[in-house]
C-alpha cells in the first residue's frame, strides 16, 4: 500500500489518509477493518473545497499539490502546482524530487567527505599547503558537475 494514490471520500473527511480503513465484502454481507502504517498512502489528493469545516489537526498537510485551473488559493497555498489535470504528472513531479533530492545529498556529503579526507591527509603531513588548496578546488569542481547532472532529462520520469 505505501506506493498507493488516494482520492477523497464523498464525505470529504480526510479519513482516506488514516491508519485504518473498512472494507465491505459483500458476498457475507460484513464489514471489516484493516489498520496499521502500512496502509497510510505517499500522495493523497484532496479537494480543498471540502475539509473546509475540518479541524485543522485533520487538514494539517507536510506538502500541497495544487492542479493550475483550480483558482489562485490553492496555488497559493500549495508547495507545488501542476498546470495539467492528470495524475501521470504529479509521478512525474515526485520522481523529479527524488532524483533532484538525491543529487544534491550526493554532491553535498560527498564533497564533504572529500574535504574532510583531503584535510587527514594534509593533517599527517603527506599533502603540501599548495597541494591541498588545489586539491580542494579540484574537489569544489568535481561538486558543481556532479549537481549539473540535475539538467541532464532522465530517460524516465513514470512508473507507468
Amino acid at each position: 500500500m505505501r506506493n498507493s494514490f488516494v482520492g477523497p471520500t464523498p464525505a470529504g473527511t480526510g479519513s482516506e489518509v488514516g491508519r485504518s480503513t473498512v472494507v465491505i465484502i459483500p458476498s457475507l454481507g460484513r464489514k471489516v477493518v484493516f489498520g496499521g502504517p502500512a496502509l497510510l498512502p505517499r500522495l493523497a489528493i484532496l479537494d480543498p473545497e471540502l475539509t473546509v469545516g475540518l479541524p485543522p489537526a485533520l487538514t494539517a498537510a507536510t506538502v500541497g499539490i495544487a492542479f493550475g485551473h483550480g483558482g489562485d488559493i490553492p496555488a497559493e497555498a500549495s508547495g507545488a502546482v501542476i498546470l495539467e489535470s492528470s495524475l501521470q504528472k504529479v509521478d512525474e513531479l515526485l520522481h523529479i524530487a527524488r532524483r533532484l533530492r538525491n543529487i544534491a545529498l550526493q554532491s553535498a556529503l560527498g564533497g564533504m567527505a572529500l574535504s574532510v579526507i583531503g584535510m587527514l591527509v594534509a593533517a599527517a603531513g603527506y599533502l603540501p599547503p599548495v597541494a591541498g588548496a588545489i586539491t580542494q578546488e579540484v574537489i569544489d569542481v568535481v561538486v558543481v558537475v556532479n549537481a549539473l547532472r540535475v539538467a541532464i532529462p532522465p530517460k524516465t520520469l513514470t512508473d507507468y
